[in-house]
């Protein structure tokens, strides 16, 4: 019967497959497998990590966006930062409001944290002892904050150190000290800054395996150089450098001092010339550098120069 049929309907299957981000080389294979042996299949495969196999599409998750400098407490409840943060309070105490007294500290906190939504959870279940004005205290020792007190949650989501340490050890030791080694940048970087200053000659083929474990996020320059720019989210860059040894972080400081001094001298040839508006362009990229980068030599951390 099916030869005498004109065509043969393939059956569309979608599977999901959740949470490989541990066993990314196993999962790899028989996602692979699979996709291989059967019509019409497509796997949705959640992951920290990208599974490298031919036709393989990623859809980044993002961090919930945070609020707006000067929203309203009713453009902030739109908010979705603010909105987790209200319903996991709410859970804690269930009379828990965001008004005009706290509407800026509540937006603060969700800024804070970047935006994710387990540290959010973890804040704002401490809503039932804490006020929001003592929650944004709290997060000056973030990771000493945020624990949670349920006893049905994983244990790598008991607290955010937890959470990451998790993530953490699935790196390779020389990809570990690299990550904890960028927390010395502020804002951004190049891969070229991060070759010179975390003295690593391979320093692009390791910011793809952070990129592709979503430690790090690279987004394309818009105006003026051609280049990609790397980033962290400051929760993990705080973490990454509670995991650097002191001795190395000043001798990362001082390479990144010297950097940001010769991008400095650069730029001050460069303004008075053709391309002064693709220096002030990078000058601002590149703020929050220069102001760590001044902080350290006022400090008189740095050694001085003759």
């Amino acid at each position: 019967q099916l030869e005498k049929m004109p065509f043969l309907p393939v059956c569309r299957v979608d599977l999901v497959v959740d949470r490989v981000r541990h066993l990314v080389e196993g999962g790899a294979a028989i996602v692979g497998d699979l996709l291989a042996r059967v019509d019409g299949l497509t796997c949705l495969v959640s992951s920290r990590r990208r599974l490298n196999l031919e036709g393989e599409r990623e859809f980044a998750v993002r961090p919930l966006p945070t609020p707006a400098p000067g929203d309203t407490p009713e453009a902030l409840m739109l908010c979705p930062s603010v909105e987790l943060f209200v319903d996991r309070a709410q859970a804690a105490r269930p009379d828990f409001q965001v008004t005009r007294r706290n509407s800026r500290t509540v937006a603060e906190i969700c800024c804070r944290l970047d935006g994710i939504p387990l540290a959010i959870e973890l804040a704002a279940a401490r809503a039932l002892a804490l006020t929001p004005d003592q929650m944004l205290a709290g997060l000056k020792r973030r990771f000493d904050f945020l624990v949670s007190r349920r006893r049905d949650a994983p244990g790598r989501h008991q607290t955010l150190r937890a959470a990451l340490q998790w993530s953490d050890r699935l790196l390779s030791r020389e990809l570990r000290r690299f990550f904890s080694r960028l927390s010395v940048f502020r804002g951004g970087w190049t891969a070229d800054q991060a070759e010179v200053v975390c003295s690593q000659p391979d320093a692009l083929s390791f910011l793809e395996e952070l990129r592709e474990c979503s430690l790090v996020q690279a987004d394309e320059i818009s105006s003026g150089e051609s280049a990609m720019r790397y980033r962290m989210l400051e929760t993990l860059r705080e973490y990454a450098a509670d995991n650097l040894e002191s001795r190395e972080g000043k001798s990362l400081r001082q390479r990144h001092a010297d950097c940001f001094l010769d991008l400095a001298e650069q730029a001050g040839a460069g303004l008075r010339g053709s391309t002064q508006s693709e220096w002030l362009a990078r000058l601002g990229r590149e703020q929050e550098n220069l102001r760590a980068a001044l902080e350290f030599c006022l400090a008189g951390e740095g050694r001085t120069e003759p």
